[in-house]
């Protein structure tokens, strides 16, 4: 089902680096959020959290993974910054 509103609304926040897409099960997100991908050639990824996935450091590690699934060139500086740990150019991540 095509949802134009919806569309439009991803639309308009298509250049921000991030965008969250958040809504119960059943509301169609990955439909939506497949269909709209199709158009572009761009890095996406998908993470999917429950009630149990309340733990700062777990959600750290699965976003962590899901971001260089989706962008296999990263190096660790994503991991420094994440972890608040001095990256390769010396300076501390802030969080």
């Amino acid at each position: 089902m095509r949802r134009p509103e919806l569309h439009d609304r991803l639309e308009l926040v298509r250049r921000r680096p991030l965008t969250v897409v958040c809504a119960p099960a059943g509301y169609g997100k990955s439909v939506l959020m497949g269909a709209w991908l199709e158009q572009y050639d761009c890095y996406s990824a998908w993470l999917s959290l429950d009630e149990s996935d309340n733990d700062l450091n777990v959600f750290e590690s699965y976003l962590l993974s899901a971001i260089q699934g989706a962008v296999p060139y990263l190096d660790d500086s994503l991991e420094y910054a994440l972890n608040g740990t001095y990256g390769p150019k010396g300076r501390r991540a802030s969080r």
